[in-house]
């Protein structure tokens, strides 16, 4: 990832919002490496808030 950005995924999965069970939902995926689940968590979050996706 080119990001620079630190993302504290658990203040997300905290919260009761669209974001929040995003994270809670791919934490919880069993299937997913560790780092699958980041790079699927920083798109999706990006994506949510109407940033640029880089692929």
């Amino acid at each position: 990832m080119g990001s620079s950005n630190v993302i504290n995924y658990d203040d997300y999965a905290k919260k009761a919002s669209l974001k929040g069970e995003f994270v809670r939902l791919i934490h919880k995926d069993s299937s997913l490496s560790e780092d699958e689940k980041s790079e699927i968590i920083d798109c999706g979050l990006k994506f949510l808030t109407g940033e640029e996706i880089e692929i």
